[in-house]
């Protein structure tokens, strides 16, 4: 829970009628279920973009890009429940109530045309969102996510890497950064990482990895009435093919070199991959970007 004095700062912050956003502002807005869901907002610009970060993350990991990316654009970055400074008085955890997170804020500072950023379970999350908000959102992309909605995942193996979580959550975390990360990545962003999925609730934490135990990435490409990209790590297949079967439109930037933080890693790649799809969304017909 937030303290009083930091929400009461935050709350005024967002709900004043400041001239420019150049200087970045922190405010609030609370979730269906009452959960408070801490924002950062900066820039100006259409379209606007929301990041959404990804598991045990949270919205700092867009530290490198975000200025950046504000030069031309309103850039809205959300700690989601249970991470960073939201809150985390919550009963039901997964990717649905997480999209409801996203929701509040597009829905409370009256976005239009929003192209969601969301990285690795942050992809999903916007997915689902973007289905709640059609008429509020124009595009997704994912930040190495998205990898194949072809393939389904092994009972076993999922039960082996849940129970990894459920017995030893420190642990299995740290193993789990070191591997999503190429050998020559700077240990200083390993470290950011690996402390940012120290501070997250285990419980949380982990019932959020068994929300992805059945996660249908195929339905939710079939449900978003939006086009979907991926800026994707080179080292990580994508079957490009296989996501079109089930997303009218769909397309995928590779960044080489890069673990899965590639927008900590690559921040100049990632913000040309992002522009290059933005130039793509303005181009296409109205007719063309919706699927429903």
């Amino acid at each position: 829970m937030m303290h009083p004095a930091r929400t009461a700062l935050a709350l005024a912050v967002a709900l004043s009628a400041s001239a420019c956003r150049s200087t970045p502002t922190v405010g609030s807005v609370r979730s269906s279920d009452g959960v408070e869901i801490v924002f950062t907002d900066r820039g100006r610009g259409a379209p606007p973009l929301v990041l959404v970060h990804g598991w045990a993350c949270e919205r700092a990991q867009w530290s490198e890009v975000d200025a950046e990316l504000a030069r031309e654009h309103r850039v809205v970055e959300l700690d989601l429940g249970g991470h960073g400074d939201s809150g985390y008085e919550r009963s039901v955890w997964n990717l649905e109530s997480l999209s409801e997170d996203v929701v509040a804020v597009l829905d409370g500072l009256e976005l239009e045309g929003a192209v969601l950023i969301g990285h690795s379970m942050g992809g999903p999350v916007s997915l689902a969102a973007a289905r709640k908000r059609p008429q509020r959102v124009a595009g997704v992309i994912g930040v190495d996510t998205f990898h194949d909605a072809e393939r389904k995942a092994d009972p076993e193996l999922m039960r082996g890497y849940i129970g990894a979580f459920r017995s030893d959550y420190q642990r299995t975390a740290r193993r789990f950064v070191e591997s999503a990360f190429q050998p020559n990545a700077d240990p200083e962003l390993v470290a950011r990482v690996m402390a940012g999925l120290a501070r997250v609730d285990p419980a949380i934490a982990v019932a959020l990895v068994e929300s992805f135990a059945d996660y249908d990435l195929a339905a939710a490409l079939r449900q978003t009435p939006v086009p979907v990209y991926a800026i994707n790590a080179e080292a990580n297949p994508t079957n490009i093919e296989g996501n079109r079967k089930f997303a009218r439109w769909f397309d995928v930037r590779f960044v080489p070199g890069v673990g899965h933080w590639l927008m900590m890693e690559a921040p100049e790649a990632f913000v040309r991959c992002v522009d290059e799809f933005l130039a793509d969304l303005a181009a296409r017909k109205p007719a063309e970007l919706r699927t429903g």
